[in-house]
């Protein structure tokens, strides 16, 4: 790869150096996917990607209650690395059809500690309308972070997106669909992650790489709008700890190849030249965002 290629800690990714952030990102069901969590609350309750009926495209989250019990939730996001203060709104389409009574639901959160979307740090609340049984209507809301820091298990970080469902019957469900969800975050390093089914997991793909042409490569199912860093190694395999980002490569020695931000659909990709004298070098890549990492894709330069 290019000779003036730096090594990661020599150009700035360990730095640490905070920033204000942006971070935004939606989610469909197109994919397949259906849920990052469920809390039951004594009910049975099913959660399935469903096309019976879309807001937008052909699928969505079907959420229903088999056997009733308490409040169940269906965990659609999921926010780490918060501070104190930073905003986040977030919104989703919910339908159902019977007007001023259940089935219904609304959007809520509760706090949550990184690294464990199951984890439970206290209620958020959230807005207290519910779906209103004329078919699709939006529910949102803008929570403000509250860290309480001064809680005897240290300074909570996550938050986790819900939608709950309320109940009459057994039986009873709601649809949800095209979520979105928008991070003010004074830190910037906040991360968004939504459901994904097969093939909207975090993926770095690598093409064919040929000595003296441009390689392609690409990172897929990324939080979008985050900054996506292609590194890669000449020494194989290994274990780098990058603290800054939270993560362990699975490179020795890696060295940064290039760096850009995710689109909203969480892809990024690149067009690299390689040199010209590298025929026959075998060479190991990487993907990696601020608490991910990709699998490893090894490469012999033709």
């Amino acid at each position: 790869m290019k000779k003036a290629l730096a090594a990661l800690a020599t150009i700035g990714l360990l730095s640490g150096a905070a920033s204000a952030q942006h971070l935004m990102g939606s989610y469909d069901w197109e994919d397949g996917g259906t849920v990052l969590g469920v809390f039951e609350d004594g009910a049975v309750v099913l959660t399935e990607n469903s096309t019976e009926q879309a807001h937008g495209g052909t699928r969505s989250l079907k959420f229903t209650e088999e056997v009733l019990g308490g409040t169940p939730q269906a965990y659609i996001a999921y926010i780490e690395n918060l501070t104190d203060g930073d905003t986040i709104t977030a919104g989703a389409w919910v339908y159902d059809t019977t007007p001023n009574t259940n089935p219904s639901g609304r959007i809520w959160a509760h706090y949550a500690d990184p690294g464990d979307v199951y984890s439970f740090r206290g209620s958020a609340g959230g807005n207290s309308t519910y779906s209103d049984g004329n078919g699709w209507s939006y529910l949102e809301w803008t929570w403000t972070f509250n860290a309480d820091c001064g809680n005897p298990n240290g300074c909570r970080e996550a938050l986790v997106i819900e939608i709950r469902l309320y109940s009459g019957l057994d039986g009873d469900f709601v649809y949800v669909d095209d979520v979105s969800v928008d991070v003010q975050s004074s830190t910037g390093i906040a991360t968004l992650t939504f459901p994904g089914g097969s093939g909207g997991g975090y993926d770095l793909t690598v093409g064919t790489l040929t000595h003296g042409q441009a390689g392609q490569f690409s990172i897929s199912g990324a939080t979008a709008n985050q900054m996506q860093y292609l590194v890669y190694s000449l020494n194989g395999l290994g274990s780098t700890n990058v603290p800054q980002l939270g993560i362990t490569l699975d490179l020795a020695r890696p060295v940064l190849a290039s760096q850009k931000r995710a689109d909203a659909n969480g892809d990024a990709s690149w067009s690299l030249p390689i040199p010209g004298n590298s025929a026959g070098r075998r060479v190991w890549f990487q993907g990696c965002e601020q608490g991910h990492t990709t699998d490893v894709e090894d490469r012999v330069i033709q």
